[in-house]
């Protein structure tokens, strides 16, 4: 079962923009990360062996799936 997909990439990474497209044609929920924009690591919350982890207002416990388009 897919929650979320989150898209580590450049704002002017095209490839990504296509990826986007057909995400949105499939109603896929995702998000994307532009390594030019992201702020470091937000919050970090580690509960009864859970590990929640923010970026800014993305909250990665909801990612299942992560596609990097440039290194990290």
């Amino acid at each position: 079962l897919i929650k979320m997909i989150l898209l580590i990439s450049s704002k002017y990474d095209a490839t990504t923009n296509i990826v986007v497209k057909w995400l949105n044609k499939f109603e896929a929920e995702y998000s994307r990360l532009n390594t030019e924009d992201y702020s470091p690591l937000t919050s970090l919350k580690i509960s009864d062996g859970n590990v929640n982890i923010k970026i800014d207002e993305l909250d990665l416990s909801n990612v299942n799936i992560i596609c990097t388009r440039k290194k990290i």
